[in-house]
């Protein structure tokens, strides 16, 4: 034989002692009860649109990188005996406004603390977003299709992301939550890079990752290639 037994709550004075009892109605119990299952199928929700939300962050971060590679097998950049073409301007062009825009995708990820995976491969993919830019800016037909603006506003954005890069990397040390779960080395120039999954990384290595640079010679980035 199953005893059923009534819940209660006991309510308690200023000096702690009981003073009455108060009965909870089964439908306040199967409130309670589908409160709780609520609350955990909102946390599971969440948790799978953040992931969502990091993956489609991942791609559209690639998709800028595929159409860098897109428009640099566009231009010739050897090739200082003829005069461009429009459809070399254009590709050109494009080259650089992906690589201000891919600078911009990665300051949107430090401002907004987005940014995870692998360290070394944010790191070596601003790297080599700057050597793509140092290739262009030093053509002799950068100065035909770019102007002074546009030059000032990439240069910045290589600045505020360089910097910020390297201020999450500090914070991740100090406060011990870069987070390397979701780790897609695809998404950058097609996961070139070839760095191993990690499950984490050591603060060693997480301080090794930061960029040298100074702010008036954007150059001086591949002296940590």
């Amino acid at each position: 034989m199953t005893e059923e037994y009534e819940p209660i709550v006991l309510h308690r004075n200023e000096k702690g002692r009981f003073v009455e009892q108060i009965k909870l109605g089964k439908n306040f119990l199967t409130d309670i009860n589908q409160m709780a299952k609520d609350i955990f199928e909102t946390k599971a929700n969440m948790i799978y649109l953040k992931t969502e939300l990091t993956s489609l962050n991942w791609k559209i971060n690639s998709m800028i990188t595929n159409k860098i590679q897109f428009n640099l097998n566009g231009c010739n950049l050897n090739d200082f005996t003829k005069k461009i073409n429009s459809v070399e301007a254009n590709n050109f062009v494009k080259v650089i406004e992906n690589i201000s825009q891919g600078l911009y995708a990665l300051i949107n990820d430090f401002n907004n603390h987005r940014e995870s995976g692998d360290p070394r491969v944010i790191r070596d993919h601003i790297v080599m977003l700057s050597v793509i830019y140092q290739k262009f800016k030093n053509n002799s037909f950068f100065k035909l299709v770019i102007t002074k603006k546009q030059e000032e506003m990439i240069e910045n954005q290589f600045i505020d992301c360089i910097s910020l890069f390297n201020q999450s990397i500090d914070n991740g040390i100090k406060q011990k939550n870069w987070r390397v779960n979701f780790n897609i080395n695809s998404a950058f120039f097609g996961g070139c890079y070839l760095y191993d999954p990690i499950d984490s990384i050591p603060d060693s290595e997480l301080k090794a990752c930061k960029l040298d640079f100074t702010i008036t010679q954007i150059e001086c980035v591949k002296k940590s290639l």
